[in-house]
């Protein structure tokens, strides 16, 4: 039975692969309708592209990119996918472990000795991919908020030792809680492995790979050629156009990058079916892990102020 329909009209970019061997043309004519009606009431704008078996069966833009200019969406229209972006983080980190820069039990401390106290001195990457660091959330530092919007020089190697003074909410591998200190961390642990730039890496060693030449890193919150502005409902109910949440912020491995929806379908596809950014090997560590952990299927979302964002793979774990 498919299982990904109910969260179709919860995300602005989205790629389902469903896990049935028949899609009836009543359940597409119900989808159709449901994305009529969420246009029409403007509770979903946006692009979408769902995917059965590696066949695109539904691709459609909803709504308006920009409002006032008329301008529609469409797949390749650009949006900032926020948290979504940590999946990119995620193949940094592996793609390291293939090149045997790291390994995933390394302790943290080994690359950052601000990481060396009693509390933090037993964090591994791979706490820190899977959410179980016991760190928090970076961006609600009021150290984060006023470097960012004072453009603060160094600013990567400031935040690092900043978060390593956190307190942990328990210990390190003891529970599961989610972190964008941590994936924060990832993020400057790649820059510092390769002595480039976390968007420079992205660009190099995904974007560029998989032809994604919608997607990137947009420094200092600068909107790209393409992208969708942002919109919240006001009070009564319509569109009002909003700013990102501090428009300064720089990307980092917990998100904040960009793509279009036919981009993020791109990359699923690669994770899926080639080996252009991942061996099988190293991506059977991700399969299993979910397959353990009893998840049905892998998703990832983010949210950012006037963008929601989301991606749904059912049916790789069965």
């Amino acid at each position: 039975m498919c299982k990904v329909t109910k969260y179709l009209i919860l995300t602005i970019i989205i790629f389902s692969c469903f896990s049935c061997q028949e899609v009836a043309t009543t359940r597409m004519e119900k989808l159709h309708r449901l994305v009529e009606k969420s246009e029409k009431n403007n509770s979903f704008s946006g692009g979408l592209i769902v995917s059965e078996n590696d066949s695109v069966i539904y691709s459609a833009g909803i709504g308006y990119a920009d409002i006032e200019k008329k301008v529609l969406n469409d797949t390749s229209t650009i949006f900032n996918i926020a948290s979504v972006g940590k999946l990119f983080t995620q193949i940094l980190i592996l793609q390291l472990l293939e090149r045997e820069k790291l390994n995933l039990d390394d302790k943290l401390s080994k690359f950052f000795s601000s990481f060396n106290s009693d509390e933090m001195r037993d964090i591994t990457i791979f706490h820190l991919l899977d959410h179980r660091s016991g760190l928090d959330d970076v961006y609600v530092h009021p150290e984060y908020i006023a470097g960012v919007r004072n453009n603060i020089p160094n600013f990567q190697d400031q935040m690092v030792k900043l978060i390593s003074q956190e307190k942990l909410g328990f210990e390190p591998g003891e529970e599961r809680s989610y972190s964008n200190s941590g994936y924060y961390l990832l993020g400057a642990l790649a820059s510092h492995i390769e002595g480039k730039s976390l968007a420079d890496l992205m660009k190099e060693r995904i974007f560029a790979v998989l032809d994604m030449n919608n997607s990137g890193s947009a420094l200092n919150g600068d909107f790209v050629e393409g992208q969708a502005k942002p919109y919240k409902k006001n009070w009564l109910g319509k569109p009002k156009e909003v700013t990102i949440t501090l428009p300064g912020d720089p990307p980092s491995g917990a998100g904040s990058q960009f793509a279009s929806t036919a981009d993020l379908y791109r990359f699923y596809q690669s994770i899926l079916n080639d080996n252009r950014l991942l061996k099988d090997s190293t991506k059977s560590l991700i399969f299993n892990h979910y397959k353990a952990m009893e998840f049905d299927s892998i998703k990832h979302s983010g949210w950012i102020n006037g963008y929601v964002g989301g991606t749904i793979e059912d049916g790789v774990l069965k």
